[in-house]
């Protein structure tokens, strides 16, 4: 920042010569000694000059008339906008000397412990500035801060050796030996073992194949002492003359009894011998039953024993964060109201141990829209502040994601005069933006720009003419310069066009139809537009049932006045209809300017969905602070979006460098299991989001949430009468499907609609007497829109028959005309 302040002084102010040299001192050329360090410790200008001073006097001539002139920093109360804040200190009242450079003496210096993060500090207090011990490359634990303002990482830690997990720069750790053993590493068994450093794995309990107690070899005994002495005690001769086969078999357990030694069958899965266990066959047992209250148990790496490093006796209440306790009563694992977000309180834990009690903290976090704590801003809430109030011009002031900081980037210094666009400059002298009175729809000429920049000045521009047969400017066509097209590269089948007499679009009367063309009658049902045929055909099912008619090509022209015409009929007529964005040179009354884009040629997009602003000046700008055109946001503004109305949990929503998109980074996610229903949630625990059996359409029931916060609706009854779920009542709400279920099976009427008679219902019994309420066994009811049916094509009889006519029904969506056509196809009433 403090380099970027110098050039811009220096741009500012006319002096090209001011450097900084390699020791971090400033030379302007004017004597000033520049090695004064300001408040972060970094250099700044010293304007005073001593008694010994023998330096000629640099004062500029026109020092002292109240105006910034060439060679001069400021002038009496004239600081350019900028103030002690500028130079990196917290406060103070920024001066002018007589030598009209600045005078830093009534600047403060950043104070610690203040709880505001200002230059030259890491920290202040239980600002950490959004650090955290992972983000400072630690595993944990919780971050501090000195009284020096610099973090404190004495409570975070790393990755340690012992907690039997592989982690980086560990070959092994624990029983957790990467998937290697004895025989991946070259031996031909044994049991693979960990150096209790992690460096490197204990291969002492490995061996080769001439000892081996698992395999025949041609001497007596074996290498491991226990089993050597369990099989010899049975049969001496493996011990006496020779360890053959029937002494390895024995070893491995497939000798008979109980003979089997651990080096052997340990490792093989499955429980031989003197084992207690072996790799994940922990023979049903787990830390609940072994007398613990939970965790996951494992085995000992030599089949001995149980591993019962992973259980925990939950005693919550001791007072000892231990088992799955997040606190416990006044060890409230080094947190607090500050750590937590808040301003101050006191912090408590939850009577079960699950989670910290807040109800006593005092203030909010950074996302909550509201200026509290150590915020500086937050969101919306800027504290009152502007650019203007800033030191600058004008433009959207921001709040950076952490509320830390004001985000100035869409603030601007305007300098119209200067012949550089910046600020809210259109063009400025000769900068005009690339623009030239071509390319703003006149013939030719001298563009200029206005006097305050906020414009093109086009009085000494030539304008087109219509009707010399040359397109020129803003002209679609000119008499027989149809700019190469013709009806066929416009969608037609044939014939002439035209160009409107006043060059502002093309005249399509004399081009053709083409074979299934939704603007003309066509011969055959529907047409070549799925959007236009959806919204004739729901005027008039008649066009998709049987014939694009005369009467078809009205409504989707708009000729019959009732306002459904198609936007692939209306386009290019150089009319705005129905629900284009403009069309040809009618542009609804809309120009660049009324836009708020400076000026230049508006144009309309070839499809009439919207105006084409690529030919005006000063159009959307990523990094102006407002969302325009094609952006999606830009800066501080989201298009009023939050991390909430994202379905996010909170934080702090920002917007992409790009502005293609938003920036989620500062964003919390919904976390299933806090008991809040947030975000894509359907519920939360005992937070129903209101909902209720009844609401979500039973009868009656206790609804619950499952683990993964989606309705759990198994305590729910069915709604009274349905016929696709068994009631327990006799017949259901569907007098059509009652009489025929009851006529197959008379119990559903005479003693109650079991699962059975809603199987039969349904139609998934299988048997073809499904009912059309519940969809004929297909992917649901004929009479409710949702999902294509090509599934029961082939089974149902209607469904054929209306794919038959309506092929969108069965490829792409079961919409409301197929459930029109239900009535007018297949003769079917829906309830």
């Amino acid at each position: 920042m403090r380099w970027l302040l110098g050039v811009l002084l220096a741009s500012a102010c006319g002096r090209n010569d001011l450097t900084l040299s390699s020791g971090g001192t400033a030379d302007d050329g004017s004597g000033s000694d520049a090695s004064d360090s300001g408040p972060d410790g970094t250099d700044t200008l010293d304007t005073s000059a001593g008694p010994d001073d023998t330096s000629t006097d640099t004062t500029p001539p026109q020092c002292g008339n109240g105006a910034v002139d060439p060679g001069e920093e400021c002038d009496g109360f004239d600081l350019q906008g900028l103030s002690c804040a500028s130079f990196g200190f917290s406060g103070g009242t920024l001066a002018c000397s007589a030598s009209c450079s600045f005078d830093l003496q009534g600047c403060t210096s950043a104070a610690c412990g203040n709880g505001l993060l200002e230059p030259g500090e890491q920290c202040d207090g239980s600002n950490l500035g959004g650090q955290s011990c992972t983000s400072l490359g630690f595993a944990g634990g919780v971050l501090g801060c000195t009284g020096g303002c610099s973090f404190d990482t004495g409570d975070c830690f790393d990755f340690s050796c012992g907690n039997g997990l592989l982690e980086p720069g560990e070959t092994c750790d624990g029983s957790d030996l990467g998937g290697e053993t004895c025989i991946s590493l070259g031996f031909s068994g044994g049991q693979l073992q960990c150096e209790f450093d992690c460096g490197d794995f204990d291969l002492s309990e490995c061996f080769d194949a001439e000892d081996d107690c698992c395999l025949a070899h041609g001497a007596p005994g074996c290498i491991d002492p226990d089993c050597e002495a369990e099989i010899c005690d049975v049969d001496p001769f493996c011990c006496s003359t020779e360890w053959d086969q029937i002494c390895a078999d024995e070893a491995n357990g497939q000798g008979g009894g109980d003979l089997g030694c651990t080096v052997c069958t340990c490792g093989n899965g499955g429980i031989d011998g003197g084992e207690a266990c072996d790799g994940a066959n922990l023979g049903g047992q787990t830390c609940v039953s072994l007398g613990f209250d939970g965790g996951p148990l494992g085995c000992a790496p030599d089949c001995s024993a149980f591993d019962v490093s992973g259980c925990f006796i939950d005693s919550c209440g001791n007072g000892v964060v231990d088992g799955t306790d997040v606190c416990d009563g006044p060890d409230l694992a080094g947190q607090s109201c500050a750590s937590l977000g808040f301003v101050g309180g006191v912090l408590g834990c939850a009577p079960d141990c699950s989670g910290f009690d807040t109800s006593a903290c005092v203030g909010g976090t950074c996302g909550n829209g509201v200026v509290d704590g150590t915020d500086v801003c937050d969101g919306a809430d800027l504290a009152g502040q502007t650019c203007i109030t800033l030191g600058f011009d004008g433009g959207p002031l921001g709040c950076a994601p952490d509320c830390s900081a004001f985000d100035v980037s869409g603030c601007f210094i305007d300098s119209c005069g200067n012949g550089v666009i910046d600020g809210t400059d259109v063009c400025d002298g000769p900068d005009l933006a690339g623009q030239t009175c071509v390319s703003l729809g006149f013939m030719g000429g001298v563009l200029g720009c206005a006097p305050d920049c906020s414009g093109f000045d086009t009085s000494a521009c030539v304008g087109a003419t219509c009707g010399n047969g040359v397109i020129e400017g803003g002209e679609i066509c000119d008499g027989a310069d149809l700019a190469g097209l013709d009806c066929t590269t416009l969608g037609f089948a044939g014939g002439n066009l035209n160009c409107l007499g006043d060059c502002s679009s093309f005249d399509t009367s004399g081009c053709t139809g083409a074979g299934d063309d939704c603007c003309a009658p066509n011969g055959s049902p529907g047409c070549n537009d799925p959007d236009c045929e959806s919204t004739v055909c729901a005027v008039n099912p008649f066009c998709c049932f049987v014939d694009w008619d005369a009467l078809c090509a009205d409504i989707a022209t708009g000729a019959n006045g009732g306002g459904n015409e198609c936007l692939v009929c209306t386009c290019g007529n150089g009319v705005l209809d129905g629900n284009e964005a403009c069309d040809g040179a009618d542009l609804g009354g809309e120009s660049c300017a009324s836009l708020g884009l400076g000026g230049g040629v508006l144009g309309c997009l070839g499809d009439c969905s919207s105006l084409d602003t690529s030919g005006c000046a000063g159009g959307p700008t990523c990094g102006d602070g407002l969302a325009e055109g094609p952006e999606v946001c830009d800066g501080a503004d989201l298009g009023g979006e939050s991390c909430v109305s994202l379905g996010l949990g909170g934080g702090a929503l920002a917007c992409l460098g790009d502005c293609s998109g938003f920036d989620t980074s500062g964003c919390v996610g919904a976390v299933c299991g806090d008991g809040v229903a947030e975000g894509p949630e359907a519920c939360d625990g005992a937070d129903l989001a209101g909902q209720s059996c009844a609401s979500l359409g039973f009868s009656a029931g206790m609804l619950a949430c499952a683990a993964d916060c989606s309705f759990d609706t198994s305590g729910c009854t069915a709604a009274a009468g349905d016929c696709c779920t068994a009631t327990g009542l006799m017949g259901c709400a569907d007098p059509t499907c009652t009489a025929d279920i009851c006529a197959i099976d008379p119990s559903c009427c005479g003693v109650g609609w079991d699962a059975v008679c809603a199987a039969a219902a349904s139609g998934s019994d299988g048997a073809g007497n499904a009912c059309l309420v519940c969809g004929f066994g297909c992917a649901q009811p004929l009479c409710q829109t949702g999902t294509e049916q090509a599934s029961c094509q082939a089974t149902n009889q209607c469904v054929a028959d209306v794919c038959a006519i309506d092929a969108f029904c069965c490829a792409n969506a079961w919409d409301g005309l197929c459930v029109n056509e239900v009535g007018s196809i297949c003769g079917l009433v829906c309830p």
